[in-house]
């Protein structure tokens, strides 16, 4: 015999109640839904390409890059990899005719919220107050990205009163505390001493004290170590390393040079014709290299105590000019394991091989890019 139909109703309420109470609010559950943020930086097919006359030149191509907080991500190849291209997009400073095609750039701020700093205008004042303040870059040369007209106390406390502390008295002695930490000398007379007056590891340090003075979250180091010899090199680089470990900074660090990312990078990012064409930890990556450009890059090394007096294992040829690029792997007139009629005919992908370690490689794998129109 069936209950009756108000037992069943008031039985299916209490069901519903139960469950209705158990169920988080609309708030919470929005909450649940939304990752917690955990990179610093994340970049996303990015494409920032040069339309000119001759053509349209490709100097980065969909590069996909993150960066968690505290993390040095290394960003190494040749010159005309799209290295600093890729350094400039995220600063927002790529030079006409150049421009961001597509792509996402998304930030993560210090006050907890995230932007595409890609969409926003260069010019804005939005922007303006990203760089230096939330993402700083060290320039390969100093003499250049210094002014020669100011002195170097100057440059820093513009820097600091745009951003942080509009009073001189106490931006003055915010620089100059932040010229001693870098390593400078008797800052106080350094602080009214014009760039032509330092060496060139003082220009550096003074780029450095510049970069970090408002405290960024991310710098990124465009090789700037690449104009000075190997000893202040060195002192650079634990300079940097410091740095990062008292004010929390996320550092990516472009350079051409495999003993530095050795020496600095937790992970490493091969990038050729503007694409990532390796991604892994360091220990990983110089350990396995996958793909035939780490591997003839890390063959090329000089190595101490090697036997007799050989030539060292060149590439052979030149990174191409990315100008109409034909749709194929970019390594593929310099690769000695070319295949044809598969690397001369569409672009791998970059695939995850395990351990977090991405090669973009039909070697490795047989999957495509897709065709971005």
């Amino acid at each position: 015999m069936r209950p009756p139909a108000r037992r069943i109703a008031r039985q299916l309420d209490s069901v519903l109640s139960i469950v209705y109470n158990a169920m988080p609010s609309a708030g919470s559950r929005l909450r649940a839904m939304s990752p917690e943020p955990s990179n610093v930086l994340e970049v996303r097919d990015l494409r920032t390409y040069f339309h000119l006359p001759e053509g349209t030149l490709k100097a980065v191509d969909g590069v996909d890059l993150t960066i968690a907080p505290q993390q040095t991500v290394g960003v190494i190849g040749e010159s005309g990899s799209g290295k600093s291209v890729t350094a400039q997009s995220i600063m927002r400073i790529v030079p006409p005719p150049g421009a961001i095609e597509t792509g996402e750039i998304i930030l993560r701020r210090k006050d907890g919220g995230a932007v595409d700093v890609g969409k926003l205008n260069a010019r804005s004042s939005e922007i303006r107050a990203i760089r230096g303040a939330e993402v700083s870059m060290v320039f390969q040369e100093p003499m250049t990205s210094l002014s020669p007209v100011h002195t170097i106390g100057a440059q820093i406390v513009e820097a600091i009163r745009l951003h942080i502390e509009r009073d001189k008295k106490k931006a003055r002695q915010l620089a100059l505390d932040m010229i001693n930490r870098v390593g400078i000398s008797n800052p106080k007379q350094r602080f009214d001493e014009y760039p032509h007056q330092l060496s060139g590891g003082m220009r550096q340090r003074a780029m450095i004290a510049m970069a970090l003075s408002c405290s960024p979250s991310l710098l990124i180091a465009d090789e700037p170590t690449t104009a000075l010899d190997v000893t202040v090199q060195a002192q650079i680089l634990e300079l940097m390393k410091a740095l990062q470990g008292q004010f929390g900074m996320a550092i990516m660090y472009i350079t051409h040079d495999l003993g530095v990312i050795a020496e600095i990078a937790d992970e490493v990012n091969v990038m050729y014709l503007g694409r990532v064409v390796e991604r892994a930890s360091t220990v990983e990556l110089f350990k396995n290299p996958l793909h035939p450009y780490t591997q003839r890059l890390l063959k090329s090394i000089p190595r101490l105590g090697g036997r007799g007096r050989g030539r060292l294992d060149a590439i052979r040829g030149n990174v191409p000019v990315p100008m109409n690029p034909p749709r194929q792997c970019g390594f593929a007139s310099r690769c000695d394991d070319f295949i044809r009629g598969k690397c001369d005919a569409a672009v791998p992908a970059l695939v995850n091989m395990g351990n977090d370690h991405y090669v973009r490689c039909y070697l490795r794998s047989e999957e495509s890019e897709l065709i971005y129109a």
